[in-house]
């Protein structure tokens, strides 16, 4: 039986090139594609017959965060192609329960042997994220939780707290504890301290 993928990117380009990729081995097949988030959920809500889920990290109605918890939920292999190649994107991911991250900037040849690492469930990184893991141990980034990261990716695109717990159908209390407790990690005292030390590190979003 082929390996069976499912590919959930929001631009048409991308996703046609990965499943060409995918469709040159004869040993497996993209049985799903999509471009959203809430496609992508649906799916996954049902009986999804797949081995490995292939997903961007920004989507145009929402993160990838949620969806990688949900395939590990349904024990579903998960591989992040993103052009987001940095911290904190890349832990973020992996605490959500990734097996692979491989940038948009490799090859297609590791697109392939990401996929055949993960369906023997190795984890697998790309050549340029090795290579960026390997010289960024100082990363204050890699300091904060999961939750405390994703906060912190809001605020980079503007949200206020109100605006976050509403995105995560939360109170605003706990998103107040996590930015608190990511500042005090990160030694910084506001937004503005936030987005030089993101752009230092690389982290500044170019859309």
């Amino acid at each position: 039986m082929p390996i069976r993928i499912a590919v959930v990117d929001d631009h048409t380009l991308v996703r046609e090139g990965l499943r060409g990729i995918v469709q040159l081995e004869p040993d497996m097949e993209v049985s799903f594609e999509c471009d959203t988030f809430a496609k992508a959920k649906a799916f996954l809500n049902g009986a999804p017959a797949v081995d490995i889920f292939i997903v961007d990290i920004l989507l145009g109605d929402d993160t990838g965060f949620p969806l990688i918890e949900l395939a590990k939920r349904k024990k579903i292999l998960c591989i992040v192609v993103s052009m987001h190649s940095t911290e904190p994107y890349i832990s973020e991911a992996m605490s959500a329960g990734a097996n692979g991250y491989i940038s948009k900037d490799s090859a297609a040849a590791e697109l392939i042997a990401g996929i055949r690492a993960v369906s023997e469930n190795r984890f697998y990184y790309s050549k340029d994220i090795k290579s960026y893991l390997a010289s960024s141990e100082d990363n204050p980034f890699t300091k904060l939780t999961r939750r405390e990261t994703e906060v912190c990716l809001f605020i980079i695109d503007g949200y206020k707290t109100k605006a976050i717990a509403r995105e995560r159908d939360i109170s605003p209390n706990p998103v107040s504890v996590h930015k608190a407790n990511a500042f005090r990690s990160l030694g910084i005292n506001s937004t503005r301290e936030l987005f030089q030390l993101v752009k230092k590190n690389g982290l500044y979003r170019e859309e």
